[in-house]
């Protein structure tokens, strides 16, 4: 299994713990098991992740982060308040192809390392995520699984039945 499929699979089964149907005895085991097994790929997987640099390169991220939020909290819509307007997890600003060129230019030419910073990280989580690992996961026939709930993802039961259902044969 893929690392990027171990980490998907431990968020799908934390969903599953907070659902109803965990609280079946030998499913919620199962989960529970294959939880801590996946957990400890997860902390794994994050040691290998960290370089030497990453505690400089962090705090010049959170700065970069705080002064893009305080620009797009300043050209945002507001409320009757005076608060930056948030729909969508995203503020509302007018006029975006407008506003929006000037705050990334300055926000470059201060902070000209950042977009290599990203993408350096990114191409180490694809890299790692790539790695093919064994998991002790244990799995259940088939026919002892409960009725998954509709709101699951396409992804999360595709994951679920490829790596912990047994083969009823």
């Amino acid at each position: 299994m893929y690392i990027s499929e171990a980490l998907q699979l431990l968020q799908t089964i934390k969903t599953l713990q907070t659902l109803p149907i965990a609280r079946q005895i030998r499913f919620g085991y199962l989960l529970a098991h294959n939880r801590r097994v996946l957990e400890t790929a997860e902390e794994t997987y994050q040691a290998a992740l960290k370089t030497p640099e990453d505690e400089a390169d962090n705090t010049l991220l959170a700065k970069f982060e705080q002064e893009r939020i305080a620009a797009l909290e300043e050209i945002a819509v507001k409320d009757s308040t005076g608060q930056p307007l948030i729909e969508n997890n995203a503020y509302v600003i007018d006029n975006l192809a407008k506003k929006l060129p000037p705050i990334e230019a300055k926000l470059r030419a201060a902070y000209p390392t950042i977009g290599q910073i990203i993408q350096e990280r990114t191409k180490r989580i694809e890299v790692l995520g790539r790695e093919e690992q064994e998991f002790a996961l244990r799995r259940l026939p088939m026919a002892q699984w409960p009725a998954l709930p509709e709101t699951l993802s396409d992804d999360a039961i595709n994951s679920i039945f490829l790596f912990l259902v047994e083969d009823d044969t």
